[in-house]
């Protein structure tokens, strides 16, 4: 069978679009996030956070550990893989899932609460509190 012209083949393309492979990529993204940051304070000479990445399974957490004799303290983001998806929580609170959809385009997308996302996006709603807030 000849392909028509302009065919495009969604179903291979929806096929690999899956949350595993969404996962995958987050996680790359998630820890070199995490080397950035800790880039940046040792760069500025912070030696009262000290952020982690840990894969184990099929869940990924990025901690932020307070070393200030003050205010000490852990906070965690965790990303853990679901057949629905990937839940993200902050210190155990439910903040958002991440939800795989094949766009327009014919790309594999991020969407949370509807909205399509680019990597970037989902680790910076997920990380820019931990990172650079409370």
């Amino acid at each position: 069978m000849t392909n028509p012209v302009n065919y495009f083949d969604w179903v291979s393309r929806r096929a690999k679009c899956s949350p595993g492979v969404m996962f995958e990529a987050l996680d790359v993204a998630l820890k070199q996030d995490v080397e950035s940051v800790q880039r940046m304070l040792q760069e500025r000479h912070n030696s009262k956070l000290v952020f982690q990445h840990a894969r184990v399974g099929n869940a990924v957490v990025v901690t932020r550990e307070r070393m200030d004799a003050a205010n000490p303290g852990t906070d965690t983001v965790q990303f853990s893989l679901t057949s629905a998806g990937i839940t993200v929580q902050r210190d155990n609170t439910m903040r958002f899932v991440i939800v795989q959809s094949l766009n327009t385009e014919g790309t594999c997308k991020m969407n949370v609460d509807g909205q399509e996302l680019e990597i970037w996006q989902v680790c910076h709603k997920a990380l820019d509190g931990l990172f650079f807030g409370d």
